[in-house]
């Protein structure tokens, strides 16, 4: 299984992400999602690990909490931990460190559509993962998820794109 060390480094690597501080801008919102496509649209992601709202009351229960508003996930640090812990600790466990990643910014994994979906600001799943497991970052693994390793980031001409890709079913895009 994956230890709380682990689940700590990919804590703070998903926050430097998500919120922009490995610490954690518990208050931070996302730009807003514009992707017709996408089953997020309209809404922005929250807090430290950027869960978007259409995900937190039954990510919120998987993590045996009660509901809660938007405003109210955004002002419970502790809700915030508890559902990355959860939902990210279950991904981690089940499919290693990039895809988990994948899965967190996706909903699905590298292979399966991840790679290529892409968010508002132009992030895609590939990079997503790759920054997320990259050497330097706290959770540094290589490409096959050997601790320590190096996981480069691919230049972007090399990334492919998908242009308002619609979002996974348990992802953050």
């Amino acid at each position: 299984g994956t230890g709380g060390t682990d689940l700590t480094r990919a804590g703070a690597a998903i926050s430097l992400i998500e919120s922009g501080s490995r610490g954690g801008r518990y208050d931070a919102r996302g730009p807003e999602i514009t992707n017709p496509r996408s089953r997020y649209y309209g809404e922005r992601a929250l807090g430290r690990y950027g869960i978007m709202p259409g995900n937190l009351n039954e990510w919120l229960s998987a993590a045996g909490l009660p509901g809660m508003t938007p405003d109210e996930f955004l002002r419970n640090p502790q809700a915030q931990d508890a559902v990355f812990q959860h939902r990210f600790g279950t991904y981690l466990n089940r499919y290693g460190p990039r895809d988990a990643a994948s899965m967190w910014f996706t909903g699905r994994t590298l292979a399966n559509g991840g790679a290529q979906a892409s968010d508002v600001n132009g992030m895609t799943g590939a990079r997503y993962a790759a920054t997320a497991t990259a050497a330097g970052d706290p959770l540094a693994y290589d490409s096959v998820g050997r601790r320590g390793g190096i996981a480069p980031i691919a230049a972007s001409s090399d990334v492919p794109t998908q242009d308002a890709a619609p979002a996974g079913p348990a992802g953050i895009a």
